[in-house]
C-alpha cells in the first residue's frame, strides 16, 4: 500500500463499527430516529428527537388523555387549594401552573429516551445498520409524519361517532 494514499475518516469510521459492533435489537423507534436523523440534512426542521416525539404525542399522550384529564385537574385543584394558591393568583399564572406538568409530561419522556437510549455508538450501529438495510425507503417521511396526525383524526372521529346522540 502506497504512503501517499490518505484515506477518508468515514472509511476509518466504519471498519471500527464493524470490528465493535455489538449485538443490538433493533426495533421501530430506531428506524424512526434513524429516518428523522437521515432527513434532518435535507430537512432542517426534522430530527430522530422530534419524530420519536410526535409519535409518543400521537400514540401515547393523545390516547390516554382522555382518560386522566378528569383525574388531573381535580388533583391539581386539590393541591393549590392545600398550598392556598387559589386565592390572589394572576389568570396567566394560573395557565402556566396549570400547562406546565402537560407539557412536562408532553416533552420528558421521548427526550429521555432518546438522550439515555442514542449515545454515540448506537447512533453508529443503527446507522450503519439501516444503511445497508433493504427497508430504509420503505415508508416515505410526510408518510411518516402522518401517521401519528392520521390517528388521532381518526379516533377523534370514533369518540365522536360514539358518543354523539
Amino acid at each position: 500500500m502506497k504512503k501517499d494514499i490518505k484515506k477518508t475518516d468515514n472509511y476509518f469510521e466504519r471498519n471500527r463499527i464493524t470490528r465493535q459492533a455489538r449485538n443490538y435489537r433493533y426495533n421501530f423507534v430506531d428506524y424512526l430516529y434513524y429516518q428523522g436523523e437521515r432527513y434532518s440534512k435535507k430537512y432542517p426542521r426534522s430530527s430522530g428527537n422530534m419524530l420519536i416525539t410526535l409519535y409518543w404525542i400521537g400514540f401515547v399522550f393523545f390516547p390516554l388523555l382522555p382518560f386522566f384529564a378528569p383525574h388531573y385537574t381535580n388533583i391539581l385543584g386539590d393541591i393549590l387549594v392545600k398550598i392556598n394558591l387559589t386565592d390572589n393568583l394572576h389568570p396567566i399564572l394560573e395557565v402556566v401552573i396549570f400547562l406546565f406538568p402537560i407539557f412536562v409530561a408532553i416533552a420528558l419522556p421521548p427526550d429521555l429516551w432518546c438522550l439515555l437510549r442514542y449515545r454515540k455508538n448506537r447512533v453508529a450501529a443503527i446507522k450503519h445498520h439501516y444503511r445497508q438495510s433493504i427497508w430504509k425507503d420503505a415508508i416515505p417521511m410526510w408518510l411518516l409524519w402522518m401517521i401519528p396526525t392520521l390517528f388521532d383524526l381518526l379516533s377523534l372521529f370514533v369518540i365522536y361517532v360514539t358518543t354523539k346522540k
